[in-house]
């Protein structure tokens, strides 16, 4: 079977993105976050998170992931395209 690889970059934007999403619930958004980190850790890419307008417990997965410097080039990149 042949292997293939995702960027972590565009994964994480991904997410970001959709956890700007009011439509989702908090339970969509947590389990987003806890695949996002486990990816970031487990790749060394995690560099934190904020939460999107401060913290409140209702809606403590309001979050945006902080980019880590190893894909902070091509993170800016993809958003850059996103953005156009």
């Amino acid at each position: 079977m042949a292997r293939k690889t995702h960027s972590v970059a565009k994964f994480q934007q991904t997410i970001n993105h959709a956890l700007d999403n009011p439509g989702l619930t908090q339970d969509e958004k947590r389990v987003l976050c806890i695949v996002l980190e486990k990816v970031l850790h487990e790749t060394g890419n995690y560099d934190g998170f904020g939460y999107a307008g401060g913290y409140d417990p209702k809606n403590q997965y309001n979050r945006h992931y902080y980019v880590a410097r190893t894909i902070n080039a091509e993170y800016r990149k993809l958003e850059e395209d996103y953005n156009r």
